[in-house]
């Protein structure tokens, strides 16, 4: 699933974090949208997705967490 899907299944606002290193301000962006609407931290379920999860609830208590599952071959 893209960022453009996910946009058009749900109504919210989508954060991209690209990767470890954040962009400036996101973290603050991440905290803003906790206090207006909540925060689905969504990513793969690999060891960089957990990384990025854990590094967003440390620092946004309450976040929910959601990511892809791995495809069976």
């Amino acid at each position: 699933m893209t960022f453009t899907a996910v946009k058009r299944a749900l109504d919210a606002e989508l954060i991209t974090t690209g990767g470890f290193g954040f962009p400036k301000g996101t973290m603050e962006r991440i905290k803003s949208a906790q206090e207006r609407r909540g925060v689905i931290i969504f990513t793969d379920p690999d060891f960089a997705g957990e990384k990025i999860r854990k590094k967003i609830a440390a620092e946004v208590p309450g976040c929910k967490h959601a990511f892809f599952t791995k495809r069976r071959s």
